[in-house]
């Protein structure tokens, strides 16, 4: 579609020609035992991310610690398969410590037990952050469907205009910063 392969760049990067899908190039369907939001507004602000670890590098890091630094008393909630690995939680802690962030301010999650605790888990979650430069995708539309707003930052190429896409189609394109 024109926002995550807007004419004239994304022409330039591909070796096909594109064919842009009106209706937007993806779309999402909730699983059947997918819960409803219930969330609560009494506990600090919290921030999340539920993209795989992979797309969570220094400079997400580095941006994700400036907004929780903007917002005090705010947490943040990461959930990631790969967190089930206790190294990787002490390697994050520390980029976040680095940066300032201290630990009691952060949150992992690993895998949940079933779909429906996954999803339950955005109730938490007050504002989600996406990654970048490589966008959340299936994570974004899980955000949405749980009532969670997703903030993100568009890029230059398709991995990094997804989230534009999703923004823009469910009408919050002032949730998509066009610079950090």
């Amino acid at each position: 579609d024109d926002w995550v392969d807007p004419e004239g760049p994304a022409d330039e990067w591909g070796t096909e020609e594109i064919y842009r899908l009106p209706s937007g190039f993806m779309c999402y369907a909730p699983p059947e035992d997918c819960p409803l939001p219930q969330k609560d507004a009494a506990r600090p602000v919290t921030f999340g991310s539920f993209n795989n670890l992979s797309k969570v590098n220094d400079g997400v890091v580095a941006l994700w610690a400036q907004i929780m630094h903007a917002v005090p008393d705010s947490r943040l909630l990461l959930k990631s398969r790969q967190l089930a690995d206790p190294m990787v939680g002490d390697r994050l802690r520390e980029a976040f410590a680095n940066a300032d962030v201290p630990p009691d301010r952060l949150i992992f999650a690993g895998r949940t037990a079933s779909r429906a605790e996954h999803f339950a888990l955005y109730n938490e979650v007050d504002i989600a952050l996406d990654t970048f430069p490589y966008n959340g995708a299936t994570t974004t539309c899980e955000a949405f469907w749980m009532g969670t707003p997703v903030v993100g930052l568009a890029g230059d190429r398709h991995v990094g205009r997804v989230g534009a896409t999703f923004l823009c189609r469910a009408g919050f394109p002032e949730w998509l910063a066009a610079t950090p």
